[in-house]
């Protein structure tokens, strides 16, 4: 036996991933958060690699796939991932590059005392990084205001037209009588026709009003002008049947009597 293949069922890379401390120093949350997740992936696998879409990368990292691809150029320009180009256009490779030399380098100047160089230009980059999540932060609020603005214009410009059918519906309530026997007699109630009837009813008697839709119905004046010009005519020269005492309080007479007296009676009783 020539050859021989060693594995080792026991891989701590399964179970955790090493983070090497300069990267807790170099980058930004996002950044932070794919470079974890490249090193969680590729642990888990026995070659050390994966296959995994952006889309899927970005659902794990609970972050939008815009992030994903800013991130993921973040880290290369920092050198501590390389990406080349695979098969297909939207295709690429990931290699996490091995930054323990620089790493440990690092770590012995601190624990010497000596101040790495580029110190001052990691303290940049983290506030540049803070800006950058400010202004995202920023943005997201100025959309929260923008909703809330549209959403009180939409309650300030709530249609006058649901307020005048609540309008019409509380008439209709008090003076069921006119408006049904409007609906009945003469034809469908529209919105302005139901705001005229509701200013007859607080001008006239009720009594009048039904009598008035009721003189309409029988002539063949079927509308609200018609019935308009008998509470005029009503009004100023006065009524002269004995309806003209009823009102809306004491419907005592008969449905079918109620119609054929005032001016029109005659015709309708020969």
């Amino acid at each position: 036996m020539s050859k021989q293949k060693i594995r080792d069922e026991g891989r701590e890379q399964k179970y955790f991933a090493i983070i090497p401390h300069i990267a807790d120093e170099d980058l930004g949350p996002f950044e932070y958060k794919l470079y974890g997740h490249y090193k969680h992936v590729c642990g888990e696998s026995e070659t050390g690699a994966c296959w995994e879409s952006n889309r899927t990368t970005a659902e794990k990292c609970k972050m939008s796939s815009g992030k994903v691809t800013d991130a993921r150029r973040s880290l290369e320009v920092k050198g501590y991932i390389k990406v080349q180009p695979g098969k297909g256009d939207k295709t690429c490779i990931v290699t996490l590059c091995d930054v323990m030399e620089e790493n440990v380098k690092r770590m012995k100047l601190r624990s010497s005392g000596e101040q790495d160089a580029s110190g001052v230009h990691q303290v940049n980059k983290s506030v540049q990084d803070m800006n950058t999540t400010i202004q995202d932060m920023n943005e997201t609020v100025h959309q929260v205001k923008q909703r809330i603005t549209i959403e009180e214009e939409h309650i300030e410009e709530k249609p006058i037209e649901e307020e005048q059918q609540q309008a019409r519906a509380n008439s209709e309530i008090q003076h069921p009588n006119a408006f049904e026997l409007f609906q009945a007699n003469i034809g469908e109630l529209k919105p302005l026709v139901a705001d005229s009837l509701k200013d007859a009813l607080q001008t006239y008697p009720a009594g009048w009003v039904e009598d008035a839709i009721g003189v309409a119905a029988t002539s063949g004046g079927r509308s609200w002008g018609y019935i308009q010009g008998i509470l005029n005519r009503w009004d100023k020269e006065g009524r002269n049947d004995k309806a003209s005492n009823r009102t809306s309080a004491s419907p005592d007479l008969p449905d079918g009597s109620r119609y054929v007296s005032g001016d029109l009676a005659y015709a309708i009783e020969h």
